[in-house]
């Protein structure tokens, strides 16, 4: 009889008192399919799903804020736009990374599924600036890029709120800003933000445990256990489906999508497989976490 490592760790976490996370579930029966197909395959992904899990729940909570999601759908969109383009590297203005190939492509897809991604993909409002419940988008187009801000709506001015900046670096960054944000269009980049920096090295009060507080009483940089998160569920999800982190941007024909974090995973690429990547690579993207973005296939291989 097989064993079923998802069931198991499950049980296992249960008697520990490790409250269950929302992808908790997804990820036991991943573990247990993966249990059937190949025990020694299994044994690797939870090695470092373990150390990852580990780490997001004792020392500091993933960022699951939509404003995520919805930056990394945009630089996947964007990157299909950019291979779509051949040698010109052009993107796509707003209207296109709006239009039927960019989000509301997406929510089209996903809109009637009962998942994360569809609740998401709903949530959408594509017309106005406040483009999801307590967060407006700013975009600005580029010479040679783009720079996106999602600022959250706050009725104080006073009073930090959280923004997400990316381009078309494709990483995306994180900051608390008081007063008025700064216009995407009078940044030179996403980095140029103040105080911007990694959304997975950013320590705010939403992401910090009663164990990382203790840390910090006593001295301990939380930034230091936060490099040790890497992307959080996006990354680890990359790896169990059997892609790699990379920097450099990825080639038109892969399956690809962004994670977002600078230095350890930008881009996950699961491999090369343009005639039927497009679906495959979606579900992957939306299961890791991605917005619901597809890949950077050529249109014509991915049906509507």
């Amino acid at each position: 009889m097989t064993l079923m490592l998802g069931t198991w760790l499950k049980e296992k976490s249960r008697r520990l008192g490790i409250k269950p996370c929302s992808s908790c579930e997804q990820r036991a029966r991943k573990l247990d399919e993966w249990s059937r197909r190949g025990f020694i395959r299994t044994l690797t992904i939870v090695g470092f799903s373990m150390k990852a899990r580990l780490i997001h729940e004792f020392v500091l909570r993933e960022d699951n804020s939509p404003a995520l999601s919805l930056c990394r759908a945009i630089n996947t969109i964007q990157l299909n736009f950019f291979n779509q383009s051949g040698d010109d590297g052009i993107y796509g203005a707003k209207a296109d990374v709006w239009g039927t190939e960019g989000l509301y492509g997406i929510q089209q897809r996903h809109k009637t599924e009962e998942s994360d991604t569809g609740r998401w993909a709903r949530s959408l409002t594509l017309e106005s600036d406040n483009i999801m419940p307590g967060w407006t988008v700013d975009y600005a187009s580029k010479p040679n890029g783009y720079v996106v801000l999602v600022a959250a709506i706050s009725q104080d001015a006073t009073t930090p709120r959280a923004v997400y900046s990316t381009d078309h670096d494709a990483v995306i960054y994180r900051t608390d800003f008081s007063g008025n944000v700064p216009k995407a269009s009078s940044l030179g980049s996403a980095d140029s933000l103040p105080n911007a920096t990694s959304f997975d090295l950013w320590i705010g009060d939403e992401r910090t445990t009663v164990f990382s507080r203790l840390l910090l009483s006593l001295g301990i940089p939380t930034k230091v256990l936060a490099q040790g998160c890497t992307a959080g569920s996006c990354c680890e999800c990359c790896y169990a489906w059997g892609g790699v982190c990379v920097t450099k941007k990825p080639g038109i024909g892969t399956c690809a999508f962004n994670c977002g974090t600078q230095s350890v995973c930008p881009w996950c690429v699961t491999g090369q497989n343009a005639p039927r990547c497009c679906p495959y690579c979606c579900n992957i993207a939306c299961g890791c976490g991605a917005g619901g973005g597809c890949n950077s296939c050529t249109t014509k291989d991915c049906p509507a």
